[in-house]
């Protein structure tokens, strides 16, 4: 399950970044980031296909959360129920089993 979260993570990350570019670039227009440096549109779309990319960004985005929200519980769980170091490895990387 853990894998499957992590690789869902990847993905949604992937679409979300993508979707939310067709949105910015949907009228033609580059998109510019970090004072100057533009990342031009590849393609201009039409009002239905910018409106499909704004909800699947949204759709996306929602998922995003709740993947987080399963992620965080599973950690709480490892620390208070199975009392296992996973919570302490995510945070202290350095931490193996046999130092916690």
């Amino acid at each position: 399950l853990a894998r499957t979260v992590h690789l869902s993570f990847y993905i949604t990350i992937m679409i979300v970044c993508l979707t939310g570019y067709l949105v910015s670039t949907a009228k033609g227009a580059p998109v510019e980031m970090f004072a100057g440096f533009k990342i031009p549109a590849v393609t201009q779309l039409d009002a239905e296909q910018a409106e499909l990319s704004g909800w699947l960004h949204r759709v996306i985005a929602y998922s995003i959360i709740g993947l987080l929200t399963v992620h965080v519980l599973a950690t709480l769980k490892h620390h208070f129920i199975k009392k296992d170091a996973t919570l302490l490895r995510i945070l202290f990387p350095g931490i193996t089993k046999e130092n916690t």
